[in-house]
């Protein structure tokens, strides 16, 4: 193998963990971006519910409801043990295999440094039109004063 191409290979996997991970990332991010918006929303806040001295919140009493109904199964399975078995009769392993194999292949086609080029685009495409949503609405908020 050339040199070249152990070096691009070497690259890509460095910046695996990064395409891993993003994925998991984004939609926090799309939620912290979005947050000033959210405030103005009422719908989001949930309502408030009082029960004798008890005073709840819809979405906490949402989140706690799924917290035990997906929490209850995965005591009861010792976590994912028990998936295994459902995994390899389904072939779900075999296809997780098929894409390794095909992320390493494009691992190797793909120069690191282009893919970090195009993160690095995006963050900044993200970054601008944060910067101009935040410049239109103070603009929006503070309406300049006319001479009359």
């Amino acid at each position: 193998m050339p040199e070249t191409n152990k070096n691009i290979v070497g690259g890509a996997k460095r910046v695996w963990p990064l395409l891993f991970w993003l994925p998991l990332i984004a939609p926090v991010v799309a939620v912290s971006l979005h947050s000033c918006c959210a405030a103005n929303r009422r719908w989001l806040r949930g309502w408030e519910l009082s029960v004798g001295r008890l005073q709840l919140r819809t979405t906490n009493l949402v989140s706690g409801v799924m917290f035990v109904l997906l929490g209850t199964p995965f005591i009861a399975y010792e976590g994912t043990s028990a998936l295994s078995g459902l995994y390899e009769s389904n072939g779900a392993t075999d296809l997780a295999f098929a894409a390794d194999r095909l992320a390493e292949d494009v691992a190797r086609r793909v120069p690191a440094t282009a893919l970090l080029v195009v993160l690095a685009e995006v963050l900044a495409a993200l970054l601008i039109l944060r910067w101009w949503r935040e410049k239109a609405n103070k603009s929006e908020a503070y309406p300049a004063k006319r001479d009359v």
